[in-house]
């Protein structure tokens, strides 16, 4: 899943608000900088910028004025202008780190990120103990993805500053790309426990848990992210697949009937309401759902195989037919669209495409002997007697012990007046499945064609008490006694 990242606001050393000490022995310039220095303190800051404009203007080499401007210019979002006013400043004062670290958020803001570095590289040589600069190069090294680099800034931050969300949120995603899942999902976690109503702290741990395959773990976190953001999409997708996955479908349906109602226009939506809908055994409600799902894309081939097998399972057999061969048209290489507009077909005695539909299949998957057996048993049934035949061989050669293709084979021969011939296909039908019914009658059958009649009677009567039921080994035994031995 594609992680959504927070990246704090970058922290600013302050620029120090005592009283003005222009390099200047100006008494004039030290009344006018402190007079914009209550500005700042007292109006909005567009008139503090615009009161050290005025008097950067009148005295433009005046450090103390260009470092409060580039300060103020900074605050303003204005981070090329900063740039422009702190350089000279940081230049000049080497030693002074709020100037260094204001220039290094200044070059920050304007994506030059190597400066900005050098810059923050500057502050902490001065003082390790600062915060700022470290949190603010694990952003930079986020950016450059550069992994190792921010994990080792952002736990140099948060030794600095324990328990700060945004860094233990921020160190999480320098552990998750450096292939740390475990180290991510604690930093994440203990980043939301701070902040519990952070949407992203919370989404960030959940998908984290959800890349390591605990479901179990993340599902904290995502009803957490669901209950602050229930419209996030990812979130709710996610929330409901968790719950789907373990079981409790009446929560997952509720999930993704909200997230039809916020996000109507997604098929995946109305796909996944339909799934939990019908694992609920809900089928009108899941059907609806389906078809809302073709609504918004009629190309949505989950949608329409699982409409299909709906239909099918309510025997509304024809309706299915017609869904299982759109999916067909739309991926032509499906073969259980194909086995499935055979079953349909079949329900409904429809011989002519349940034969179509097996062969379509059969084309695409010669070995589908399921498939061959039941389009032979079908070409048998509508009196193609040979392609039957064909078949039955067709699936011998790769299963010479199927026996039902065994049986048959043995049903040709019968049909065809020769008993000798289907003898042995249906003695080996039996031998691969002692308690084929359907076999044994078919050889007793063919014993009393070849005057065994007395042993065709035996065998009848093991047929029955296999299946006491059986209308036609019934039958024939009956025939058989009334007719007497041979």
């Amino acid at each position: 899943m594609n992680l959504t990242k927070l990246f704090a606001a970058m922290g600013l050393v302050l620029a120090t608000l005592g009283q003005a000490q222009p390099t200047t022995q100006d008494v004039t310039l030290a009344q006018q900088l402190q007079a914009a220095i209550e500005v700042y303190r007292s109006k909005p800051l567009d008139d503090a910028v615009a009161a050290f404009e005025a008097l950067h203007k009148a005295h433009p080499d005046e450090l103390d004025v260009r470092a409060w401007l580039g300060f103020l210019y900074l605050q303003a979002r204005k981070e090329d202008q900063a740039v422009a006013m702190l350089e000279p400043v940081a230049t000049a004062r080497p030693l002074d780190l709020e100037a260094q670290n204001n220039l290094g958020n200044a070059y920050l803001g304007t994506k030059q990120y190597e400066k900005a570095l050098a810059q923050f590289l500057k502050v902490v040589q001065g003082d390790p103990g600062l915060f700022e600069p470290w949190y603010n190069m694990g952003n930079i090294h986020l950016a450059q993805e550069t992994w190792k680099e921010a994990v080792k800034a952002f736990e140099t931050a948060n030794k600095l500053k324990p328990n700060d969300p945004y860094v233990l949120n921020n160190l999480g995603i320098a552990y998750e790309h450096a292939d740390q899942l475990e180290r991510a999902a604690a930093s994440f976690g203990v980043a939301s426990n701070l902040e519990p109503t952070n949407v992203v702290f919370a989404k960030n741990c959940a998908f984290v848990l959800l890349k390591k395959r605990e479901p179990g773990r993340a599902l904290k976190y995502l009803e957490r992210a669901y209950r602050l953001d229930p419209r996030d999409l990812n979130i709710g997708l996610s929330l409901g697949e968790v719950y789907a996955r373990t079981g409790k479908h009446d929560l997952a349906a509720n999930v993704y009937g909200s997230l039809s109602q916020s996000h109507p226009e997604r098929a995946e939506v109305w796909f996944n309401l339909g799934v939990a809908r019908q694992q609920l055994k809900q089928d009108a409600a899941a059907e609806t759902a389906y078809r809302q799902a073709l609504q918004v894309n009629s190309s949505d081939l989950d949608s329409i195989n699982n409409l299909g097998v709906l239909l099918m399972r309510r025997k509304q057999y024809s309706d299915a037919f017609v869904m299982f061969q759109r999916l067909a048209g739309l991926n032509p290489q499906s073969e259980s669209a194909r086995l499935n507009m055979a079953a349909c077909a079949l329900a409904v005695n429809d011989m002519p495409n349940a034969i179509a539909a097996w062969r379509d299949a059969l084309a695409l998957n010669p070995k589908l002997h399921g498939a061959r057996l039941s389009l032979a048993n079908a070409l048998w049934a509508s009196g193609e007697r040979e392609a039957a035949k064909t078949e039955y061989e067709t699936i011998l050669r790769d299963q010479p012990r199927n026996a039902e293709a065994l049986n048959g084979l043995g049903l040709f021969y019968l049909a065809a007046n020769n008993a000798t011939a289907a003898e042995k296909p249906l003695r080996d039908a039996l031998a691969a499945n002692p308690k084929f019914v359907a076999a044994m009658n078919n050889l007793a059958v063919a014993l009393e064609q070849t005057n065994r009649r007395p042993e065709a009677i035996k065998l009848l009567e093991e047929a029955l008490k296999i299946a006491p039921n059986n209308e036609e080994a019934k039958t024939n035994l009956r025939r058989m006694r009334t007719a007497g031995t041979l």
